[in-house]
């Protein structure tokens, strides 16, 4: 299950259901190559500018990471 709802995570959870996040998917799509390096920076920076809610810290170490590897 995708979400980033801390109660049905939380419910999930309890119902042994894998549970991941926003984080989770855009991994994958770099991963897999659906998206490169570089529109996922840009995806990940406009995530940051129009949702307070998401772990800052985790996307901009991610947007880090995508850095190092799209410079290489």
């Amino acid at each position: 299950m995708l979400t980033g709802d801390k109660k049905l995570k939380d419910k999930a959870t309890l119902e042994n259901v894998k549970v991941s996040g926003i984080l989770f998917l855009t991994d994958m799509l770099t991963k897999e190559s659906v998206i490169d390096g570089g529109e996922m920076i840009t995806a990940l920076e406009r995530l940051l500018s129009s949702n307070n809610r998401l772990p800052k810290k985790l996307i901009k170490e991610r947007i880090e990471t995508l850095k190092r590897q799209t410079a290489l």
